[in-house]
């Protein structure tokens, strides 16, 4: 697997979705106290900065066999992330208004963790656990998501068929 190094416009992004859908999806923007960051109530830019840093730590750790270059190029991006609240308040604006889609947050969060999970402290920390957060708000932003219905109680299995021949895009349908 490869890895890069995410624009901090992109952490920006992560991070304003994280506050835009702790208004109205009960996601609090709190860190909870099994982590030790320092503040329980970060600003939009700590929380960019949190990403931006674990996405440096999976490229120094991806590539860092290859040449002493890469952590170099690493360091220097960890401190070029130092992204502004204000940056990472207007991508909470936008996601607010409407002016980016749930589709589209959840597509930066599977980029994020993609470019990120080769780090070897990834896994249970703060960067996960925030993308985890902001993952399952945005799935509950997703149009529809309110409507649908919590079970599939009263529906039946779809008939499947093999790929390509077929609709078999319905899990369920009416009995």
């Amino acid at each position: 697997m490869s890895c890069i190094l995410l624009h901090p416009s992109h952490h920006a992004a992560l991070a304003g979705a994280w506050f835009a859908y702790s208004r109205d999806r009960h996601l609090s923007p709190t860190i909870p106290h099994r982590f030790e960051c320092g503040k329980n109530c970060p600003t939009e830019g700590d929380v960019a900065r949190i990403l931006a840093a674990e996405n440096g730590r999976a490229y120094s750790d991806r590539y860092e066999y290859q040449d002493r270059e890469s952590k170099r190029i690493a360091g220097a991006h960890d401190a070029a992330a130092l992204v502004s609240d204000r940056e990472a308040q207007q991508m909470r604006y936008r996601i607010t208004d409407g002016k980016i889609t749930a589709a589209q947050v959840l597509k930066w969060l599977h980029s994020y963790d993609y470019q990120t999970s080769d780090s070897t402290t990834y896994e249970g920390s703060l960067a996960e656990w925030i993308v985890g957060q902001i993952e399952k708000a945005a799935g509950r932003s997703l149009p529809g998501y309110d409507d649908a219905t919590w079970t599939c109680e009263g529906f039946t299995p779809a008939r499947t068929t093999p790929r390509g021949e077929g609709d078999t895009t319905h899990a369920c349908q009416d009995a």
